[in-house]
Formats: structure tokens, sequence, C-alpha cells
């Protein structure tokens, strides 16, 4: 479904996304809002207390109701979550893009050799043969012949 431009334009644009808020992140450094958990261990509650399935820890989540902007709030997203960001809007991105290029261009069918056999079976269940004929080519007589084989074979063993 996607093509070579919508597939470009996603991947250019999730770098970008991903470059922005990490840059963001090291250039607003000092004015994001501290996200860091206390080390101090005054007021905690005696280990001896506790056996290894029950652990009580303090939350501080102070810093998330202060009324920040979504852009500080995007920025200040901890870098474990860069690659998933970057990987989600790729996808996304693309996809979005490539369907919308697909409405302004005439696309040639993809040969059915190219497509994974299960996979063709599947898309041909699913998607009306109108809809599959668009995007990937008929098949020929020979590859609807072997087709009508394998189904009376099967049906034969279920018998």
């Amino acid at each position: 479904m996607c093509c070579e431009q919508g597939s470009l334009v996603g991947t250019a644009s999730g770098l970008v996304l991903t470059l922005m808020i990490s840059a963001g992140a090291i250039i607003w450094e000092d004015e994001l809002p501290n996200q860091k958990l206390e080390l101090s261990q005054a007021g905690c509650v005696d280990a001896k207390l506790f056996n290894s399935y029950t652990m009580v820890y303090p939350r501080n989540e102070d810093w998330k109701n202060n009324g920040d902007s979504f852009l500080v709030k995007v920025i200040s997203l901890a870098p474990t979550w860069f690659p998933g960001l970057g990987n989600i809007s790729t996808i996304v991105i693309g996809l979005i893009f490539s369907l919308l290029l697909r409405r302004f261009q005439d696309i040639k069918p993809v040969p059915r050799r190219y497509i994974s056999p299960p996979v063709l079976r599947l898309y041909d269940r699913v998607f009306s043969t109108e809809y599959m004929n668009k995007w990937v080519e008929a098949p020929t007589e020979k590859e609807v012949l072997k087709a009508e084989d394998s189904k009376m074979a099967t049906e034969k063993n279920n018998v």
C-alpha cells in the first residue's frame, strides 16, 4: 500500500520529529520541569516490616501538574521513548502520505509473484476481486487452475 514517495516522506518526518524533540530537550534543559525522584531515605518505612511481595514507593508527581504547555510536555519525554515515537510517526505519516499520493497517481499493479502465497490467499479472501485487481495483477489462467485443483484436493481430503 505504500509508495516510494510516501515512505520517504514518512522516514524524513519521523527523523525530523525525533531530532526536534531530542534537540529541544538538550537546548531547553534548564527550562524543563525537574522530573528527578528524591534519593533521600527520610520518611521511608522500615524494610523489616515488608516481605518480598509488598513494596511501597513514594510517588513524586508534582512536576506533572504545574500547567506546562504541550510543547514542554512533549520535549520533556524520557529519551527511551524517542525510538518508539520515531517509528510510530514514520509509519503513520508514511501511510497517510502514501494513501494521499496514491489518489493522484496511476500506480501499476504489483506482479503476483512478488507477494508471498499465504498473504495473497489472505488478501484474496478478505478483499474483493475488483479491489485486488487495482493493486495486484490478476492471476493467470494457469494460477487459477492450480488454485482450483488445490481447493478440490483439500475438499476431497476433508470428506
